[in-house]
Parts: C-alpha cells; sequence; structure tokens
C-alpha cells in the first residue's frame, strides 16, 4: 500500500528506529534525533529503541534542544540482559522480550537500523530492516583475527559468528543510507558491489553554530572530540607542545573508556598550554569555537567529522588529517596533512592568516551539510521505502 493511501484512510504510518545509545555530543547520535524529526514532520509516528537508560532531557546540553524528541516519539529501553543472557530464566525472558519486540516492530511501516552489524546486538533477532544508516563502516574482521590473545580469540568467535549472519542479512536491506562517499565506497567493498547507497551527509546545524559577530578576536587552537582512542587525542598533544600557544579541547567523557582516557591526557598535559573543557553545553562549545582561530581535527579516518563542519561554520580555519571522509568536507588539500610535522607547519601558518582567504569558500562548501538538507533527502528515502512495502 502507498504512503499516499495509508493517509487518506486516516491510518498515521510508524517508524521503528534503533539505536545502541544515545549520549550527548555523539554523533549517530544527532543523526537519529534528525531522523527523528523529519519523520515526525511528517505526521509519523516514531518508536526509538534504546539498550541503555535514556532521559530526552539529559540531551538538552549537549545537543542545545530537545525539540526532536517532542509529540509522538516513545523511547523503549530493551530489557535488561538483552545482549548477554546468563541463566535460563533469563532466556526465557529474553525470548518473551524478543517476540514481543519483533511484533511491535513487524506491526511499523519502516524499520531503520542505525548501527553496523557488528555493534548491534537487537537487529539480528528482528525482520530485515528496511532502512540502515551507517555512520560507522562495517568491520572486516581484521581485528578479530589478529587478536593474540587466546582469552580474547575465544570470546570473539560468537562475535565472528554474528558478524558474519549480520551481513548476509545487511546484503538484503532495501535501502542503504551512508554518511559519506567514503563510507558508501567501503559499504560496496566489504558487502557486495550490486548495493547501491544512497549518500546523505549528517545533519549540521549551521545556524546555530556561525559566529553572530565578525569582529571577535581569535586566537589559538582548538579541538571538539569525545575523548576515544581512535580521535587520537595524543596526537593533539604532541601539536601542543611544539605549538606554544594557547590550545583548548572540548569533549565528552561519560562512559568509563571515555574518563580513563582523560585522566591520562590530563596527566599527560601538565606543563603544556591545554586546557580541557568537559561535557560542555552546545551553546559553551560554540563561544569556544567562534574566539578560535584554528580547529585541529586528528581522528583515524573518520568516515565523516560532525564536529568540523561546526567549526567551519564558527569561523576556525580547519587543519584536518587527509583520510576517511574529511576531504569531503575540507577540499582544500593546503588544509589537510599527512604528518605531525605537516600539521605543525599548517597551523602556524593558519595562525597567521594565511589561510584566511579560503574562509568564504569554505562557508559555501558546508551549506550542502545542513540539517534541513539531510532532512528533505532522509525524509523522501524514507517514503520511497514505505511506499514499496
Amino acid at each position: 500500500m502507498s504512503t499516499e493511501s495509508n493517509f487518506l484512510i486516516g491510518r498515521r504510518m510508524r517508524a521503528a528506529i534503533y539505536c545502541s545509545q544515545m549520549l550527548p555530543m555523539g554523533g549517530s547520535e544527532r543523526v537519529v534525533l534528525d531522523a527523528i524529526e523529519a519523520l515526525v514532520r511528517l505526521g509519523w509516528d516514531v518508536d526509538l529503541y534504546v539498550e541503555t537508560n535514556f532521559n530526552p532531557s539529559d540531551l538538552v546540553a549537549g545537543f542545545g534542544s530537545p525539540a526532536s524528541l517532542r509529540c509522538r516519539v516513545h523511547v523503549r529501553k530493551l530489557p535488561p540482559g538483552f545482549r548477554y543472557p546468563r541463566a535460563a530464566s533469563s532466556r526465557i525472558h529474553l525470548d518473551w522480550a524478543w517476540s514481543l519486540l519483533e511484533k511491535r516492530v513487524g506491526e511499523c511501516d519502516v524499520f531503520i537500523d542505525t548501527v553496523p552489524f557488528i555493534n548491534s546486538h537487537f537487529s539480528p533477532y528482528l525482520r530485515i530492516p528496511d532502512a540502515v544508516y551507517w555512520n560507522l563502516l562495517p568491520s572486516d574482521l581484521s581485528w578479530m583475527t589478529n587478536e593474540r590473545n587466546i582469552l580474547k580469540r575465544l570470546y570473539l568467535v560468537p562475535l565472528r559468528v554474528l558478524a558474519r549472519s549480520c551481513a548476509q542479512r545487511w546484503r538484503r536491506i532495501q535501502v542503504h543510507i551512508t554518511n559519506s562517499e567514503y563510507t558508501a565506497k567501503g559499504i560496496v567493498e566489504r558487502l557486495s558491489v550490486d548495493l547501491h547507497p544512497i549518500v546523505i551527509y549528517p545533519p549540521v546545524d549551521l545556524e546555530r553554530w556561525h559566529a553572530r559577530s565578525g569582529s571577535n578576536a581569535r586566537s589559538g587552537v582548538v579541538t571538539l572530540a569525545r575523548f576515544e582512542k581512535w580521535k587520537r587525542h595524543d596526537l593533539q598533544l604532541a601539536v601542543a607542545r611544539k605549538l606554544k600557544a594557547p590550545f583548548r579541547m572540548i569533549g565528552r567523557a561519560l562512559r568509563d573508556d571515555e574518563v580513563t582516557l582523560l585522566s591520562h591526557l590530563r596527566a599527560a598535559a601538565v606543563n603544556t598550554p591545554v586546557e580541557f573543557h568537559v561535557n560542555v553545553s552546545q551553546e559553551q562549545a560554540r563561544r569556544i569555537l567562534t574566539t578560535s582561530k584554528v580547529f585541529l581535527h586528528t581522528a583515524d579516518a573518520e568516515p565523516f567529522g560532525i564536529s568540523t563542519v561546526e567549526a567551519i561554520a564558527a569561523g576556525c580555519i580547519p587543519i584536518v588529517r587527509n583520510n576517511g571522509g574529511t576531504p569531503e568536507i575540507v577540499p582544500f588539500r593546503e588544509l589537510r596533512f599527512d604528518t605531525i610535522i605537516e600539521a605543525e607547519e599548517k597551523i602556524r601558518a593558519a595562525l597567521e592568516g594565511e589561510y584566511d582567504y579560503l574562509a568564504h569558500q569554505l562557508q559555501d562548501h558546508i551549506r550542502r551539510f545542513d540539517r534541513k538538507e539531510f532532512q528533505k533527502r532522509f525524509a523522501d528515502c524514507l517514503l520511497t521505502a514505505s511506499s514499496s512495502q
């Protein structure tokens, strides 16, 4: 039945969206919020499935506004022990929970998964998703097979089985959406050459991040990233030691691994010009960005990089790694680096204003990443998927 005929008979459309967790300052979480808002604007009901405790009011500081979670959005937390059943009684409970969830998800017009298969403990038990939004590349399993510790290898056996079974499922999904051309290429290479992913760049509220005045005095270097190892804050510290310029790190530290890494970074940053701004609100982050001259991004092959777009919108000159999806955000080679030495040289040049002539071109380029463009394209994609059911 087509979407149009559903509305004609007065039945409200309903979508199920799965995201394992919802934490402030997370890129995948922002995608989910704007996807929800796009569907709500169409008059859809939305069931959001998460595996962690989640209170929409907790997102106010991290995202600036909880408006996306208004109206007909129902947050459904998965039952305790859903991932790793430990006893027969727990297994019975989970079988019941799965059957109930499968019934609920099965009644939805569209089921959307936003978690790469190697991390997904939810979708394998339910119907094949109608659409998947790839924020990350699917794992190629090399990190599993290269593990030397015997006990860890044994622990990873079921994950390898799960990953292979899920890979077969993903090939059968109707709509694959990716967050960059880089991710789209990886999906085709790792899953199937017959797939034709649709690139819909993650949403950025450009208006919110724009500097309110062009007269702000700017100085120093700023970074914005969750405190995770692959974001390579160690490289940022190495740069900060050499530059001796004001250096501010903005980031989230809520999970245990993030808190632990932050502790190590604080210890390593003694006697450096680094200031840490942890778990700050979006407005606080914006104020810091709009008074900084250079934005440094060091993550390993990040598929996109919402923070880089936000920094450009705030008026910073970006100096970024020349890998992953970053070149799609920063198309000018003179602003990308391959080595730390090259990064230091380009940051010094940027601090002296050598790349200021690129500022207007960068502002024009990032218009394609505005959240309004994301919501329009996402809604069109889902309407097509639902009408073909």
